[in-house]
């Protein structure tokens, strides 16, 4: 993660959809989307 990074920017960048990104938060167990943070590593689902 780098600055500025969301779960939705990443969602659309690497899974082609901003809305996909409870899916992210689901699969690192994320219970607060804000609770990401620079350099932290997270775990993509399948497109």
């Amino acid at each position: 993660m780098r600055a500025g990074d969301t779960l939705s920017s990443i969602a659309a960048a690497k899974l082609g959809s901003a809305a996909r990104w409870r899916d992210i938060a689901t699969l690192n167990s994320l219970k607060n989307a804000d609770e990401i943070s620079v350099g932290q590593t997270l775990k993509l689902p399948k497109k």
